[in-house]
């Protein structure tokens, strides 16, 4: 299933869905938190100031525990995979190889690198 949003096209896997015993509401609700993150993807990328961008990943952690509790998955940040979002300097490569096992973190990453 594919739905616009903003001029982007984005698609809901319908086959997962089935399997998961998702009700429409449900699939309503996950469409909605889609909708959600990519307007704070698409906010993220426009911004530079540090605090907004931390703001921004908080709130798109928060959609990201929300949509793995919609689909019916247990709530793990480990399944997050935000070393795509804008700003991240974390390695894409090394995160995916090791994805969902181990995590890498950039020195200095503004998203993930909080002392």
């Amino acid at each position: 299933m594919r739905f616009t949003h903003r001029g982007e096209t984005l698609g809901i896997n319908l086959r997962l869905a089935i399997s998961q015993s998702i009700t429409f509401e449900e699939l309503c609700q996950i469409v909605e938190r889609h909708k959600i993150r990519e307007d704070l993807l698409t906010l993220m990328e426009a911004t530079q100031d540090k605090n907004l961008i931390q703001i921004i990943f908080n709130q798109l952690t928060v959609n990201e525990f929300e949509l793995q509790m919609l689909w019916g998955f247990q709530c793990d940040a480990r399944y997050h995979k935000s070393w795509w979002w804008p700003h991240c300097i974390c390695p894409k490569m090394d995160n995916e190889d090791s994805f969902p096992y181990q995590t890498y973190v950039t020195k200095g990453c503004p998203l993930h690198d909080i002392l």
